[in-house]
């Protein structure tokens, strides 16, 4: 079978229309997505968040936010006192705080601190790609769990594991 140069040309056209009609379809599909994510959120209200992270917005804030919000509905605060007053306010039982410039880790442990005697049962994860033996120290003594930077899709995991955990603890019927 031999083809001729016009059967090139129409096969051609055929590869290139159907590849910008799978194009087009994969951004409907995203734009669709993207909707139904946004309609999602619109359902949220504060008081169902389950997990508080402080943090400066930096892309790894960004990229941490991202992946956290497939697992669990989370908000951020770069605001001590606004995350103090969120924390209170609806009772929010899981904390992250990040520790590495540009957050201070001064006021990160004034958060705990607060939070720690409004609601001693929080639950509190802390991570920083260094950490100064005496801070560790310090957090470890006081039940923080400590997260070293990167953090993993395994550590991502667990967090969303001690979250379900605690939630489905907590919404169990009482029986005697």
């Amino acid at each position: 079978m031999r083809l001729d140069s016009q059967k090139i040309a129409r096969l051609l056209e055929i590869i290139e229309r159907n590849k910008w009609e799978k194009l087009r379809q994969e951004a409907e599909n995203k734009e669709t997505e993207r909707i139904a994510l946004e309609e999602q959120a619109e359902d949220l209200e504060p008081k169902d968040v389950k997990l508080v992270l402080y943090a400066a917005p930096t892309p790894l804030t960004d990229s941490l936010v991202n992946t956290l919000s497939r697992e669990t509905v989370i908000t951020v605060f770069d605001d001590p006192e606004r995350l103090i007053s969120f924390c209170n306010k609806y009772q929010i039982k899981f904390v992250l705080l990040d520790l590495d410039p540009p957050c201070s880790i001064h006021i990160a442990f004034d958060i705990f601190s607060a939070l720690k005697i409004i609601d001693h049962s929080i639950t509190f994860f802390a991570c920083a790609k260094r950490i100064g033996l005496k801070e560790k120290q310090y957090l470890l003594k006081n039940d923080v769990t400590i997260l070293e930077k990167p953090i993993l899709r395994k550590h991502i995991e667990w967090i969303t594991l001690q979250i379900n955990r605690q939630y489905n603890l907590d919404n169990e019927p009482d029986t005697f």
